[in-house]
C-alpha cells in the first residue's frame, strides 16, 4: 500500500485514456474507465440573453469516464514520439494534434514528487505528461 496518490493512480494503470478535453480557461481532462452520461438539467430562473446564464438554460449531456484526471491549464507538457512537445500554451491546432495522439493510450505508470507536486505520467505508446 502506497500513498493515497499512488493508490489513486493504481486504479488507472492499464486503462486507456479517452474523451480528452482541453480548454484554455479551465484545464486538460482525461477520462479513464467505463463511460457514463453526465446530464445537467436546465436551471430554472436564469435570465435569457446574459452570457453564461443563456447556456445554463439548456440541458447539457456529455460522456464521462469512471475516473477523470484534471491537469492545470498552463502547467502541463505532453511529449510523443512523432511530434514536438505540446504544452498548454501551444497553438490550438498543436494541442488538438497531441490530444488525438494521446487518445487511447494506456496509462503505464505515474509518480508524484511530494515536495513539489510535479507529476510524471507514462503511457504505453510513448506518450508522457
Amino acid at each position: 500500500m502506497g500513498t493515497p496518490v499512488d493508490d489513486s493512480f493504481a486504479y488507472l494503470e492499464g486503462l486507456p485514456c479517452w474523451g480528452l478535453q482541453w480548454d484554455s480557461y479551465t484545464s486538460l481532462r482525461l477520462n479513464f474507465g467505463a463511460p457514463h452520461l453526465y446530464i445537467r438539467e436546465p436551471k430554472v430562473g436564469t435570465q435569457p440573453g446574459q452570457g453564461r446564464f443563456v447556456m445554463s438554460s439548456y440541458r447539457m449531456v456529455q460522456p464521462e469516464g469512471e475516473w477523470a484526471l484534471w491537469l492545470n491549464t498552463q502547467r502541463w507538457r505532453l511529449t510523443l514520439p512523432d511530434i514536438p512537445p505540446v504544452t498548454g500554451s501551444s497553438s490550438y491546432r498543436r494541442i488538438r494534434m497531441g490530444m488525438s495522439r494521446l487518445e487511447g493510450q494506456k496509462l503505464l505508470a505515474a509518480s508524484v514528487n511530494p515536495a513539489t507536486g510535479k507529476t510524471h505520467i507514462v503511457f504505453d505508446l510513448g506518450g508522457t505528461l
